[in-house]
């Protein structure tokens, strides 16, 4: 049983209690009863856009799933078509509430129109940003001799993710989840391959802002901590930035480098960068740079 199966399963379900509610409202009699099954047709009535805003919800998760897997916008058109209208079932929803419940809920500020449909029309512009940063993901020309490390592919213990953050270079990054106020914080670790020995200047591109601040992180390459990036408070929208965390000496060949949460919320990091050449910084999000 797969979640579309199911959410097509809800919608039958949603139109079948429709038809019987409407089937009742006309057989009746009594007028007291007519009166009241009005209010369960409503009901149905409120069921059946829910299902169906749900369907295209899960439709077009299934396909923002499916896109990101190939890293291919193959889907957007459907994918778009599914988010436009689980907001407009949703508006739908909320029209049809205005005349009979006040709130979604218990909580009575919780109101359909001003915080429902304000919420579905939200994530329709979230998907949207989703969409246009996987047609135009972030590149960036390296110098001769430079090592680039997408933190998604590190693997364990950090999650992967692509969802909530839309700006992140390759398939995604990483959230440390609180680890940094664990009593031993796992970082991050991977290795990295130096063509020769010699000087090289880290780069990393990590997350400021969003839903938590203090997402400080800070990276260790061949046992060589270097200054914690990404200490900076920024807006709840969050953003990628890149940052200079110093400059390591490596011997030629394979290293370990570390990304270690240091801030109070969990870190966010999404690329790192090492390069011999220490006049080269990342083209984009240079001048947001505070370290030089």
């Amino acid at each position: 049983m797969t979640p579309g199966r199911v959410c097509d399963l809800l919608c039958e379900l949603a139109d079948e209690a429709l038809e019987a509610a409407r089937a009742a409202w006309t057989a009746a009699t009594n007028p007291a009863a007519r009166k009241e099954l009005v209010r369960f047709v409503r009901d149905s009535q409120m069921y059946v856009l829910a299902t169906r805003a749900l369907r295209h919800k899960v439709g077009a998760a299934i396909l923002k799933a499916q896109m990101r897997r190939a890293s291919s916008t193959d889907l957007a058109g459907e994918f778009l078509r599914h988010t436009e209208r689980s907001v407009e079932a949703f508006e739908d929803l909320a029209q049809l509430t205005d005349q009979t419940y006040r709130n979604t809920d218990d909580l009575m500020c919780r109101h359909w129109k001003r915080k429902g449909l304000t919420e579905f029309r939200n994530d329709q512009a979230t998907q949207r940003a989703w969409l246009t940063a996987l047609t135009q993901p972030t590149s960036v020309t390296l110098p001769g001799g430079a090592a680039r490390i997408e933190a998604e592919v590190m693997g364990e213990p950090w999650r992967v993710g692509n969802d909530r953050y839309t700006a992140s270079s390759g398939t995604g990054y990483v959230a440390s989840y609180y680890a940094a106020v664990r009593p031993n914080a796992e970082p991050m670790t991977t290795k990295v391959h130096s063509p020769k020995a010699g000087k090289y200047t880290v780069w990393v591109r990590a997350l400021v802002g969003g839903l938590h601040q203090d997402r400080a992180l800070a990276v260790e390459v061949a046992d060589q901590r270097l200054e914690p990036t990404h200490t900076a408070r920024a807006s709840a929208d969050g953003e990628f930035l890149w940052e200079r965390a110093g400059e390591v000496r490596l011997p030629g060949g394979a290293s370990v480098i570390r990304i270690c949460p240091v801030g109070k919320r969990h870190s966010t990091a999404d690329t790192i960068l090492l390069t011999p050449d220490a006049d080269w910084k990342p083209q984009n999000d240079v001048d947001t740079n505070k370290r030089r």
